[in-house]
């Protein structure tokens, strides 16, 4: 019963905490084995809905997938029609779900199956159930792509809504008129048919006077609305009405976050293409800071579709949208930063190092302890547990003097201060401003500067063509490849790196020791252009280009880059013979094409290392297991294997190893005592395929920062087996030329990529598909 109170609550008010609770006590009601077998049916059908409402708040596959299962083992049970319709109907809704995220098509089968299932099955006196599931299965049907199925969909929609008009439901009927708007604008999309689009607006109109005001989803029957005046001939949509909706559909808290920030990012969008900027800035930076409500490290590639898809650009629009309407360069700063990387920020939050040495009462040492414990976690309600800890204790430090900003997040002097180094450059662009532009901070203040010939819509098109067409393909073509990807660098140079550089007031060099360093942050798709290399170059090699001016690194965020800068050396790794090297080769791996080159990489690695008298350990062909026992008892790390970028879902990209892969999801798991240098040596190490999570950055790279390296080599795209070796070799011997005495504890890593690329770009300069991808990560 307090169960349901909560569940009732929760869709009442949008409490995450009433939900949590909920499940946990459902969880903990279904392991009582003395419950009467109808109470156990009941209790597995209310945990699944409960369970599913939990995932339309996270989008964590796992709650769906335990719904799914609970429901079943309900509907085996269930003897009355009532109840088995009802199961029928909510596992076609799970199966909807679960294919709205993984794209599967047998997902939307088994929807279909289960409901046609329950069509067949309900009579006359099962009206009002029967009208439920007819609208259900008419958007299951929606998503086959087949042009039969979308009439079937509308012919469907149309009859639940007869049937609802008829019993006079009340409560469902705003639900199901706008759900019958979503399928009808569905058929009018794909056919253009005019008549739909306007029983869609009339069903969507009189689904939102239906809904009661505060309801939990009176922002999705607002958003609908929205849409449905949006579409058809742009010249008559009635756009101040449009962000009227859009607005109040912002509005509704109880609506669900990600909801909210689809309205505000819609009515910035119109508004913005009306030049009413200071408004859309305004809701826009209200939308990034309801960002962190949808933070979980828990939800896995439904983060790709759902959560991050539907903010995917709202960090760096409201930041261009809040330049343009007057606001200064550390606002849009403090917006990108707000809004990007949300799932390393997570990580940040708890690893990020806290001094205790002025602790008398314990309470930072207590702290660090629960910051443990919910790292270590391994479920969501315990981490949350442990989270609202962390919090409590958080506010007691706080209130103590000299701790006021205990843990606050960097502020703008933190981020000049790491400038002292070299200047960091953001580039970013949005769809709602013309033109890009660079955020740049240097030791002394944070400015913005216009990158006039940058715009959103070309670097879409540059990068995706890298991505798509350049960096991957047949032997056959990559003379021709090679020729598109200088391009591509040229074009890099003339939007990106040259204004920049020209502001900054570089000058060339031919000693690369006096050249300056930049860090680049790359936002969206600009996280994945090589900017170190950018230039133009001519068939004898480059006439101009970043290399002649500066030093480069990447950041995957300012926060991230920070956190690397700031990790503080061990006593004991006091002199550069301390170091201890990890070599992982693996010259042959299951399925894939022999490393001809490994062997010749790592006894190179390990002569060099050797000469100057560090520690070597050196695993052929290991588990997954023995290179994480061993990694925390180093502090610098070369892998040479293959690497596999995973698309579908970032946290599962890896190296391959000889029981098979070595995650992100994994190395993110585990700790290292001294890290350093980590040398990446696999294809796509530092590579995001997916547009809708680039500016996560959740590669093998990142990873290696979080775990809590300081310096990173990576690469963007495949490589060579042979390059990987030559830009190995070169990097190390300059890495470790420095003697002993004039060694200050800290490796000039970016520096010492810098001579390996160029010396290879030297010897091939019309291949930049051999020298380009290879990058450095860190300070």
């Amino acid at each position: 019963m307090l169960a349901m109170c909560l569940k009732t609550r929760y869709q009442s008010k949008g409490e995450p905490k009433d939900l949590d609770d909920c499940i946990r006590l459902f969880h903990l009601a279904i392991s009582f084995p003395s419950l009467a077998q109808e109470d156990t049916i009941s209790m597995f059908n209310n945990y699944g809905l409960t369970l599913r409402l939990r995932y339309k708040r996270t989008r964590n596959l796992d709650d769906l997938d335990l719904a799914a299962g609970y429901l079943e083992k309900a509907l085996s049970h269930m003897g009355d029609l009532r109840s088995r319709l009802s199961a029928l109907n909510n596992l076609l809704l799970i199966f909807q779900d679960r294919h709205a995220t993984t794209g599967e098509m047998e997902d939307i089968r088994l929807a279909i199956r289960y409901g046609e299932e329950a069509l067949s099955s309900a009579d006359q006196t099962e009206n009002r159930i029967k009208s439920g599931i007819l609208i259900n299965l008419a958007n299951a049907l929606t998503a086959t792509g087949d042009p039969s199925d979308l009439d079937r969909a509308v012919e469907y929609a149309r009859k639940a809504v007869a049937l609802d008009t008829a019993m006079q439901s009340g409560h469902q009927a705003p639900l199901l008129r706008s759900d019958a708007s979503d399928v009808l604008l569905t058929r009018y999309k794909a056919k253009q048919q005019d008549d739909d689009l306007r029983s869609a607006l009339a069903f969507s109109e009189e689904a939102s006077k239906l809904i009661r005001q505060g309801h939990s989803a009176q922002g999705s029957v607002l958003l609908q609305l929205g849409v449905c005046l949006s579409a058809g001939d742009p010249s008559k949509i009635p756009w101040r009405r449009v962000v009227g909706v859009y607005t109040d559909a912002w509005q509704c808290a109880s609506s669900l976050p990600v909801n909210r920030i689809f309205a505000a990012s819609k009515a910035a969008t119109i508004l913005t293409a009306n030049n009413c900027f200071t408004e859309a800035a305004d809701l826009l930076e209200r939308a990034v800071k309801l960002m962190p409500t949808i933070d979980s490290r828990w939800t896995k590639r439904t983060d790709l579709e759902g959560l991050t898809a539907a903010s995917l650009a709202l960090p760096a629009d409201a930041a261009m949208v809040a330049l343009k309407a007057g606001s200064s360069a550390e606002t849009a700063l403090s917006l990108l930063e707000m809004g990007r990387g949300r799932t390393l920020r997570s990580l940040l939050d708890l690893r990020t190092e806290v001094s205790s040495s002025e602790d008398p009462d314990g309470l930072i040492r207590s702290f660090n302890l629960l910051r443990m414990k919910a790292d270590a976690a391994r479920t969501p309600s315990v981490e949350n547990e442990f989270r609202q800890q962390t919090a409590k204790l958080l506010m007691d430090i706080r209130q103590r003097p000299g701790l006021e900003n205990f843990m606050y997040p960097p502020t703008p002097k933190d981020y000049m201060k790491q400038a002292a180094a070299g200047p960091i450059v953001v580039a970013t662009t949005s769809a709602m401003v013309d033109t890009g532009m660079a955020i740049i901070i240097t030791s002394s203040r944070i400015y913005s500067l216009p990158l006039i010939n940058l715009t959103h819509a070309e670097t879409t098109k540059q990068l995706r063509e890298m991505s798509e067409e350049v960096t991957s393909g047949e032997f056959e073509t990559y003379p021709s490849r090679n020729k598109k990807m200088l391009g591509l660098l040229g074009w890099l140079w003339d939007v990106i790196a040259k204004p920049v550089i020209e502001n900054l007031r570089l000058s060339k060099q031919l000693d690369a020791e006096k050249l300056p360093h930049i860090h680049w942050i790359g936002i969206g798709l600009l996280a994945t252009a090589p900017l170190h290399v950018a230039g133009e170059y001519g068939v004898t090699g480059a006439s101009e280009s970043t290399m002649d001016y500066a030093v480069s690194s990447y950041a995957p965020s300012l926060r991230a880059l920070l956190y690397a800068a700031e990790r503080s050396p061990r006593e004991y790794l006091n002199k550069r013979k301390d170091t201890r090297v990890l070599i992982v080769k693996m010259s042959e791996t299951d399925g894939a094409s022999p490393l001809q080159n490994v062997e010749e990489e790592a006894a190179t690695l390990k002569g060099l290392a050797q000469s100057v008298s560090m520690q070597t350990t050196e695993l052929n062909a290991p588990t997954t297991s023995d290179v994480l026992s061993h990694l925390p008892l180093h502090n610098t790390v070369h892998f040479a294997c293959h690497g596999v970028s995973d698309p579908g879902d970032p946290s599962k990209t890896h190296l391959l190893l000889s029981d098979g892969a070595l995650s992100v999801e994994k190395i993110l798991k585990t700790h290292s005592a001294a890290p350093d240098v980590a040398f990446l040596s696999a294809c796509s190490t530092a590579e995001s395929h997916d547009a809708r999570v680039v500016d996560e950055s959740i590669h093998i790279a990142s990873a290696f920062m979080m775990v809590g390296f300081k310096h990173i080599i990576g690469t963007l795209w495949e490589g060579s087996d042979k390059a990987c070796m030559v830009i190995s070799n070169r990097f190390y011997a300059k890495l470790f030329e420095e003697d002993e005495q004039s060694w200050d504890g800290s490796w000039k890593v970016a520096l010492a990529l810098h001579h390996a690329v160029r010396q290879v770009q030297g010897l091939h300069p019309k291949y930049p598909l051999l020298w380009a991808p290879f990058v450095a990560f860190g300070p």
